[in-house]
């Protein structure tokens, strides 16, 4: 026990745990959505990791997307918002001390809230499920405490409307995020 003790603790005194903060632009995969909800729009996330093995990283984070838009046919006002949080590994390679590119994957859960302003449709809609999430990007060290992360993630997200009705609401995040050691 004295030893699984001391190999945890060494192991945990070796991490270095990030935050960093997201912003970009969600681009749905879906047409219907992108006709819906105008290509989609601004979206943030606030992402924790921890580096192992010196390349290995275990990351988790939280999305927050909202978007107002226009049903099909009628054109009548409908809002969603979409919070996914994912959990994942990604792969750094050290090219040099100015770039080092990333490459990862993860499981994201997603909660999707639906508001519809028409009398011929459901007025809320609440929907969640299980996807995948691929994450690549290129951190930029700017100081000793920030870094600069360029990125671009691939969300896949199949939600269920009803038994002959399904969508994928994931898709393209890019973006700049400032990572900082905590």
């Amino acid at each position: 026990i004295i030893f699984l003790l001391l190999l945890v603790s060494h192991t945990l005194s070796s991490v270095e745990f990030l935050s960093e903060l997201r912003g970009g632009y969600f681009y749905p995969n879906s047409e219907k959505f992108r006709k819906i909800y105008n290509n989609g729009g601004p979206e943030v996330e606030l992402e924790f990791s921890g580096t192992f093995c010196e390349s290995w990283t275990v990351w988790g984070n939280v999305n927050y997307f909202q978007r107002d838009g226009d049903s099909i046919g009628l054109f009548d006002r409908t809002n969603i918002r979409m919070i996914p949080l994912s959990l994942g590994a990604k792969y750094q390679f050290e090219i040099d001390y100015c770039i080092s590119p990333y490459i990862g994957a993860g499981v994201t859960y997603t909660y999707t809230q639906i508001h519809n302003h028409s009398d011929f449709v459901k007025k809320h809609v609440n929907k969640n499920g299980v996807g995948g999430v691929v994450k690549s990007g290129i951190y930029i060290p700017m100081t000793r405490i920030f870094t600069l992360d360029i990125f671009l993630d691939w969300y896949y997200q199949q939600l269920t409307f009803s038994s002959h009705h399904k969508a994928n609401v994931g898709g393209f995040r890019a973006g700049i995020g400032v990572a900082s050691p905590f």
